[in-house]
């Protein structure tokens, strides 16, 4: 399912907040304008993102909702991945965590920080299961100044 483009963005924000009963002077504030938000709900114009985080707070949602919502309540590719991986390292299944390597090799087209970082989760979930499996160096090293190079984790580092 793709996602969203920024013209529906103002209108999955309206409709979000008609679903709470809210109308736009609940919303509006000294930062926020009641003029703002009809354009932005129209999709004449978009919000700044301070902005837009005062106007989702104020439909008391979280940015993670309203992201989710946003993305239609898909996972993205990345927890898609993860919940695969977890699932086949749980039930032991090599092979199936391989395909998933195979699968991931094959269809990615970058060789990015990211894409690789994520070969790498697949690598080290199969080496915890089979010890025989090698990690080399240059694939520890490269997870390893990465990590230190964040300041602030998220899920992906914690995955990771």
């Amino acid at each position: 399912m793709s996602q969203l483009n920024n013209f529906e963005l103002g209108e999955l924000f309206r409709d979000l907040r008609l679903a709470r009963g809210l109308k736009m002077k609940d919303i509006a504030n000294e930062h926020l304008s009641q003029s703002q938000l009809s354009k932005f709900e129209n999709g004449q114009t978009m919000l700044s993102a301070d902005k837009l985080l005062i106007a989702i707070s104020a439909i008391h949602m979280s940015l993670a909702e309203f992201e989710q919502a946003y993305h239609q309540y898909e996972s993205s590719s990345f927890f898609k991945l993860a919940q695969k991986v977890a699932k086949y390292h749980s039930k032991k299944d090599i092979k199936g965590l391989e395909n998933i390597l195979y699968t991931y090799d094959k269809f990615t087209e970058s060789n990015d920080t990211y894409n690789q970082l994520n070969k790498l989760v697949i690598h080290c979930a199969i080496h915890n299961l089979n010890q025989d499996y090698f990690i080399s160096k240059k694939d520890a090293e490269l997870i390893t100044t990465y990590l230190y190079s964040i300041e602030e984790w998220t899920e992906y580092e914690l995955f990771i």
